[in-house]
C-alpha cells in the first residue's frame, strides 16, 4: 500500500537525531561530563533534527521526485543515496559548521563520525521507505 510521500518527510527526518539523542544518554562520557544537562541535550537535538529536516528538503525531494520520474522508487535506490547524503552532512554539520575539533587519530574520527551517519542515514531512509510503502518484495521459495 503506497502512502503519501509527505507524510514520511514529516515523520523519519525526527527519527536520526532522536534516536542518537537517546543512545547519548547512555554513554558514560557524556552524560557524567560538567557541560551536560538537559537543557543541551535537547537544544542538541532541537538543532540536528532541524539539519536533518533541511537536508531532507534540500536533497531528499529531488532525489525522491528524480526517482518517481525514472520509475526506480524502491528500497536500495532510496537507502543508499540517503545513507551516503545523511553521513557527509553529519560530518560537515560536526567538524564545519559547529567546529568541532579531532583529538586522537584523525582517521579513525572521521571514519567513525561518517560510518555513525551512515547508520543513522540507513534508519532514516529505512523509516521513510515503510511510512510511505516501500518494502522489499518477499523472495519466492520455490518447494518441491
Amino acid at each position: 500500500m503506497k502512502r503519501s510521500i509527505w507524510l514520511g518527510y514529516s515523520i523519519a527526518p525526527i527519527t536520526g537525531p532522536l534516536l542518537y539523542a537517546i543512545i547519548s544518554l547512555f554513554i558514560p562520557s557524556i552524560n557524567e561530563s560538567k557541560e551536560f544537562s538537559v537543557l543541551s541535550w535537547l537544544l542538541s537535538l532541537l538543532f540536528f533534527s532541524f539539519i536533518s529536516y533541511i537536508v531532507c528538503l534540500i536533497f531528499g525531494t529531488p532525489l525522491i521526485s528524480a526517482l518517481k520520474k525514472y520509475n526506480k522508487l524502491k528500497l536500495q535506490w532510496v537507502l543508499i543515496p540517503g545513507s551516503v547524503i545523511y553521513s557527509i552532512t553529519l560530518y560537515i554539520t560536526i567538524f564545519h559548521i559547529l567546529g568541532g575539533k579531532i583529538t586522537g587519530n584523525q582517521i579513525y574520527v572521521i571514519g567513525y563520525t561518517l560510518l555513525i551517519g551512515f547508520g543513522l542515514g540507513s534508519i532514516v531512509s529505512l523509516v521513510f521507505c515503510t511510512i510511505i510503502g516501500i518494502i522489499p518484495k518477499k523472495s519466492k521459495v520455490i518447494e518441491k
